[in-house]
């Protein structure tokens, strides 16, 4: 879906965060983060420039959670055209049209015919 809404750039704008690391071992909290990083979808991502934060959900890292995202944001606040614009503006593409609204409607109908199964089952 990112890829269909940013195409191939422009990556290191993107900050991947992951959450709930104050209610879990640091060990099993590594393992994960270790199985996301092999994920194909997520280490693309990466080696594409996308960066990632471990985000602390106790109330009192809120302000360093968020000045940390907000930082990561201005610094890479570059300016880029999105797909999805490029594909209504210069393409001339009805919304329904677009790669980005095609690949929601590919994920929905993947995720609802994985639920049909489970429910069959």
């Amino acid at each position: 879906m990112l890829k269909s809404l940013y195409g191939d750039y422009k990556m290191e704008n993107l900050l991947l965060c992951t959450t709930m690391w104050d209610q879990m071992k640091q060990e099993d909290g590594d393992a994960r983060l270790k199985k996301l990083c092999e994920n194909p979808a997520w280490k693309e991502l990466v080696s594409k420039g996308a960066s990632s934060d471990s985000i602390s959900c106790v109330r009192s890292n809120a302000v360093s959670n968020a000045e940390r995202i907000v930082g990561h944001l201005m610094e890479n606040s570059q300016r880029m055209e999105l797909v999805i614009e490029d594909e209504l503006i210069n393409k001339v593409r009805r919304m329904e049209e677009t790669s980005a609204v095609q690949n929601f409607n590919d994920l929905l109908r993947h995720g609802i015919s994985r639920c049909l199964k489970f429910f069959k089952r």
